[in-house]
């Protein structure tokens, strides 16, 4: 989970076209919805998160994900955003603040399709 929010949010701060597209569209895609709440159960059932409800931790992820993406397209981010935007989230779906500390600690791996850009 925090590696796929940070690397969603450096997307978002890297490609503002892409990160207007996806705020204007609002919600998420089949695959997404179908790929976080298979996060979210094998998170709960490991006991690496503890939340009341599926539906309530999906919204927690989405809803937070889609602000923080309003404030990088309305320059109100700041260095090392993405990260905070993961630990809130993390903190929220229960993981502990150390588990934190570690998993933000973690280098994001580089990407490896460039952005593309049409003039």
């Amino acid at each position: 989970m925090a590696l796929g929010v940070r690397l969603w949010m450096k997307k978002a701060e890297s490609d503002p076209e892409w990160c207007a597209f996806v705020c204007r569209v609002g919600g998420v895609g089949d695959l997404v919805r179908r790929q976080l709440t298979k996060d979210l159960k094998q998170g709960l059932k490991t006991g690496a998160f503890g939340y009341p409800s599926v539906e309530a931790a999906f919204d927690l992820v989405v809803g937070t994900v889609m602000q923080a993406m309003s404030a990088v397209l309305e320059h109100r981010s700041r260095r090392n955003f993405s990260d905070d935007v993961a630990s809130i989230i993390l903190q929220g779906l229960g993981v502990d603040g150390r588990r934190i500390e570690a998993l933000i600690a973690i280098p994001l791996p580089t990407v490896r399709r460039p952005i593309r850009r049409v003039a």
